[in-house]
């Protein structure tokens, strides 16, 4: 985010995106290399080539469905909407989506392998799914409400000027969002 906003403050316009995606790859490279250095995961290795097979089948379908979830409704309203209104659509769901990114897209990374291993040492796992999910609620509820509440100077501070049209929309989403909790545990 930092080179990001830095590029583009120094005018490299949409090209900033893509440069801070190149410096938040080196960065994470760098820090998983300095505070974990296990050099061998560096060799070339056909070992592992099946479960890695097998991980990878499941993973790359689910992650094929849930591309196809995002982007079905821009592809369905593209047809039938103007393009004007198609972008506020997109803008809204930026905005009603930023719970989502900071707090549900830390607990998947945590809960993915916990549950992985849980199911591998064949624990309980569904008293630690609804476990968890008392505790995503506790904060992701109260920060949809906050976007619902607050959207209006959240879309000038992230969208700028001239997006007031985004405002009721990202309101409604960010509401409906609600009973959107379940789908990052139950996607592990």
């Amino acid at each position: 985010a930092f080179g990001t906003i830095g590029f583009a403050l120094f005018e490299w316009g949409f090209i900033s995106f893509a440069a801070g995606a190149l410096a938040a790859s080196i960065a994470s490279t760098a820090l998983a290399l300095f505070s974990r250095q296990i050099w061998w995961s560096f060799d070339p290795s056909l070992a592992s080539l099946r479960a890695v097979a097998e991980f990878g089948r499941y993973r790359g379908a689910t992650n094929v469905v849930d591309r196809f979830y995002d982007s079905l409704p821009m592809m369905v309203l593209g047809s039938i909407m103007s393009s004007a209104a198609v972008g506020s659509y997109n803008r809204s769901i930026t905005i009603s989506n930023l719970p989502d990114r900071l707090v549900l897209s830390s607990v998947f990374s945590v809960a993915f392998p916990a549950l992985a291993a849980g199911v591998r040492d064949k624990i309980d796992v569904e008293k630690s799914y609804l476990h968890a999910l008392g505790f995503i609620t506790v904060v992701y509820w109260p920060a949809l409400l906050m976007v619902a509440i607050i959207a209006d100077p959240i879309v000038h501070l992230v969208l700028g000027e001239g997006w007031d049209s985004v405002v009721p929309l990202a309101r409604l989403l960010a509401l409906a969002s609600v009973f959107f909790f379940p789908v990052v545990l139950t996607y592990p």
